[in-house]
């Protein structure tokens, strides 16, 4: 560009070539590529939420939050979803689907998710300490699975140390991440559940291989995807098939869950095709620890 002549940076001009070439590979083309800023400010981002994710790790950066999940009859808690945030002190607060692909690309996710395990267990192990049996939803990925091929004993030397008990962890494993390494997943799944850990399939029908794992995969409980009532097409079509989805996991004696549900006509209507078990931001977004345990304890005190 014309003012690169202005002030000539030799060494800037390389890093800029040199995204510019890291972009090319990435995209598995030949030719030439030019350097586009605002890929250029998003490797810089990327190279450092790597990079200070282990000063994260140890500085309490990263938070677990908690989503609760209800029971649509009785308005009560039954449970509560894990979900990681990060307040960098450099970019602010970072938002998940910007530095989990980060740390997959990197091969570092397993790091966070034994961090947010760990926390979980942590904070399970002082509300039973107050007398107050709590069961946390984990997500695992496939990632996690192919890093530890053991992650069923892992989870099991996990609540002997915190002193828990197994069903208070659900393991909630993404249903297309079964495609990848069927067997594999299916062994783990197995293994946890013999374990006493209750296993949940998540994001249930986001895939294309929903119903041939459920009859393959033994689970406890699937997660209900709501893009079935908020994507695009046909939304009567999209009812349609929900009730037969809840009807079948019923059949089968497959307890249920929906999340991502935000309308009280979408709550309404699950319920009353017989799905109780709701989280959304209808009831409540994800929050910090703190206000969880004061919002149980609002709840403990109305009950």
């Amino acid at each position: 560009m014309p003012e690169d002549y202005e002030n000539i940076d030799v060494d800037r001009m390389i890093d800029l070539a040199r995204s510019a070439e890291r972009k090319l590979h990435e995209n598995k083309k030949d030719g030439y590529e030019f350097y586009n800023p605002k890929q250029w400010e998003k490797g810089m981002r990327v190279v450092h939420i790597v990079g200070r994710f282990p000063l994260a790790l140890k500085s309490k950066e990263l938070r677990v939050w908690y989503q609760p999940q209800i029971d649509y009859d009785s308005g009560k808690i039954i449970g509560a979803e894990a979900l990681c945030r990060w307040n960098n002190p450099d970019l602010g607060f970072i938002p998940p689907s910007e530095f989990i692909p980060a740390l997959e690309d990197a091969g570092i996710i397993y790091d966070l998710d034994c961090y947010i395990w760990k926390m979980v267990c942590h904070d399970l192990a002082g509300w039973n300490k107050e007398g107050k049996h709590r069961c946390i939803s984990v997500n695992v990925s496939r990632l996690d699975i192919q890093k530890n091929r053991e992650l069923p004993e892992y989870f099991c030397d996990l609540v002997q140390e915190y002193d828990l008990t197994p069903d208070q962890l659900h393991i909630e494993i993404t249903e297309t991440a079964y495609v990848e390494d069927a067997e594999l997943l299916i062994n783990t799944t197995s293994k946890l559940r013999e374990y006493g850990f209750q296993v949940e399939m998540d994001d249930f029908g986001s895939g294309y291989s929903s119903l041939n794992m459920l009859k393959e995969v033994p689970v406890d409980r699937i997660k209900l995807d709501l893009r079935f009532l908020t994507g695009s097409g046909n939304r009567r079509m999209g009812q349609t098939i929900l009730k037969h989805v809840i009807m079948m996991a019923r059949d089968l004696n497959t307890g249920i869950i929906a999340e991502g549900v935000e309308e009280k006509e979408q709550a309404d209507f699950l319920h009353e095709l017989g799905c109780h078990a709701m989280q959304g931001y209808l009831f409540h977004k994800p929050m910090p620890v703190e206000e969880f345990e004061e919002l149980m304890e609002k709840m403990d005190s109305i009950s």
